[in-house]
């Protein structure tokens, strides 16, 4: 696969949590970016719930997508477009293929700071674009659907809403398994937290043992 293509691909994991084998369906009759919103389709046979999966694009993804089609023109309306089948039949490694898109950012994400000594230091410290983190969390192609789930729970969005989206059965797998909190994001939370009262006012206010308000 090209680099334009690969990147789209990853946007498109991104920002719909289709899985592999259902973004290797995509075909260009699978978009309709004319609608209001755009929408994308994956049908029942290549859905894991065996459903038509439909899912609304953001406007820049939609954006993004109406251009790198209009690359394809020659490509049949039938065809997949992504080439993620080998020649013969089965799914590409996507996960390798992350791999080593991973290692030329990082790379060249490192390179940037060659005049900065202490700048690049820093970075070649970081775990920025490893493929494994310092937690042991692996940035292969399922985690892209981790991101857009993680995503949903951060912009506020219900349970219920981002359940939805993630084509899950169960609220708790799309809560406690697909959605990550760093601790930055902790760190957020606690910092717009409403400040403790004054320590004199509240002397002698303390509940009761048991009493919670």
């Amino acid at each position: 696969m090209t680099g334009p293509d690969r990147a789209m691909l990853y946007i498109l994991a991104a920002w719909t949590g289709y899985r592999r084998q259902e973004l290797a369906s995509l075909t260009r009759s699978s978009f309709k970016l004319s609608m209001t919103p755009p929408k994308v389709t994956v049908t029942a046979a290549y859905s894991k719930r065996r459903r038509q999966d439909v899912i609304p694009l953001h406007p820049e993804v939609a954006a993004s997508i109406k251009t790198w089609l209009g690359s394809k023109k020659e490509l049949p309306a039938d065809r997949p477009v992504f080439d993620l089948r080998a020649p013969g039949g089965e799914l590409r490694r996507t996960s390798l293929m992350m791999k080593l898109d991973l290692e030329r950012a990082r790379s060249a994400w490192i390179d940037e700071a060659k005049k900065d000594r202490k700048e690049r230091k820093r970075r070649e410290e970081s775990d920025f674009l490893q493929y494994q983190d310092e937690n042991g969390l692996y940035a292969d192609f399922h985690a892209n659907r981790h991101t857009f789930i993680s995503n949903l729970a951060k912009s506020g969005v219900s349970p219920k809403v981002a359940q939805t989206m993630a084509r899950h059965s169960d609220t708790n797998l799309t809560m406690n398994v697909y959605s990550h909190v760093k601790m930055e994001e902790q760190e957020a939370a606690i910092a717009i937290l409403p400040a403790p009262g004054n320590r004199r006012e509240r002397q002698g206010k303390t509940p009761d043992e048991g009493e919670h308000k």
